[in-house]
């Protein structure tokens, strides 16, 4: 190894090294060294892929938000819209309701007038009794209780109509017994003309029927359009049709009493509350040439001395009140209307 004037050491018998100088071209040197890349772009090159996944996962995010937002308001709109639907159900289930007790009430006010309708006919009739008004009254009461109730109306209609139809009936009767003389008696035929048809006549035994010995006929409060009359008198040779037609008049006389209780309270007592003589001056006012003694020649020396009646023989102004009483029997038209109606 030799000193080198330069300052530097080198091998005899190596190959020279090269001298790095700081910052001078020498005239053999090498170019001088780059600066180191700052590390702030190092971070900017490292981050830029993050914030571009970042980004798209905030957009993801937002999107599935909307979206969640729009199943929502979906489903909140389709519930809203059920809902309506529902409301919109029950409107309309409850306006069909409405009109189906609307067609009710008019059906039942059309089987009530139906009632009133087949009650006119009998206007006059002196049977006032005959026509069940506090029952009449009632069914349209009933009605008008039972307005919101469909089944409830329902059967008021169907008790209206049979009503109705039950006074038809009763009138078709009439007109049929009226016209015909089943017993083909005097007592049937006087009844008949007397009562329209609407009084019924019964020929049997009235000694066991009206529990009477020698009774020819009765009538009962609890079947007051009905008149029984004993047979056994048919072939009684004291017995004639003359007499048989007082006696039904005296028995009609029972049927007015009994059908019109009201109107014969009073009269009643102008005869000491003695149905029986009361019905005597009921044949003697209406009946002429009647009278409660007969005779009745078998022979002409040969007869019956018969007594008709309870032996009181009424005044003429008894007879008169009698008239008047008979004169104002019948029946009245009233108007069926529900409680409440109008309010």
């Amino acid at each position: 190894m030799t000193d080198d004037p330069t300052g530097t050491t080198t091998a005899a018998t190596g190959t020279p090294e090269p001298v790095v100088t700081d910052g001078a071209d020498g005239p053999g040197g090498s170019e001088p060294p780059r600066e180191a890349e700052p590390p702030a772009a190092e971070k900017r090159e490292d981050l830029t892929p993050q914030r571009r996944g970042r980004g798209l996962a905030v957009v993801a995010i937002l999107l599935g938000v909307v979206l969640l937002g729009a199943v929502v308001v979906s489903v909140w709109l389709f519930l809203q819209l059920e809902q309506a639907n529902d409301r919109i159900e029950r409107q309309s289930d409850l306006i069909d309701e409405q009109h189906d007790l609307i067609e009710k009430k008019e059906a039942f006010g059309a089987a009530v007038a139906g009632i009133q309708e087949s009650i006119e006919p009998l206007q006059g009739l002196p049977f006032a009794s005959m026509v069940p008004w506090d029952r009449y009254q009632g069914i349209a009461e009933s009605g008008y209780a039972s307005r919101w109730d469909a089944e409830a109306m329902d059967a008021a209609i169907l008790v209206a109509q049979r009503a109705a139809q039950e006074m038809q009936a009763l009138q078709t009767a009439a007109a049929l017994e009226a016209a015909t003389n089943a017993s083909g008696t005097a007592w049937e035929a006087t009844l008949d003309q007397l009562g329209r048809g609407y009084v019924a006549t019964r020929i049997d035994d009235a000694a066991v029927t009206c529990d009477l010995a020698t009774a020819l006929g009765c009538v009962f409060e609890a079947e007051p359009l009905v008149v029984h009359l004993n047979a056994a008198s048919q072939s009684d040779p004291s017995m004639t049709d003359w007499i048989r037609q007082g006696v039904a008049y005296h028995e009609f006389a029972h049927v007015l009493q009994f059908t019109n209780p009201e109107a014969t309270r009073p009269v009643l007592e102008a005869f000491a509350g003695n149905a029986e003589t009361m019905a005597d001056c009921y044949a003697l006012a209406f009946l002429d040439g009647w009278t409660l003694e007969h005779e009745v020649w078998t022979s002409a020396y040969d007869g019956w001395d018969v007594n008709v009646g309870y032996g009181y023989v009424c005044t003429e102004a008894e007879r008169r009140l009698i008239r008047e009483w008979a004169g104002g029997l019948g029946v009245a038209m009233r108007t069926l209307s529900p409680a409440g109606a109008g309010s």
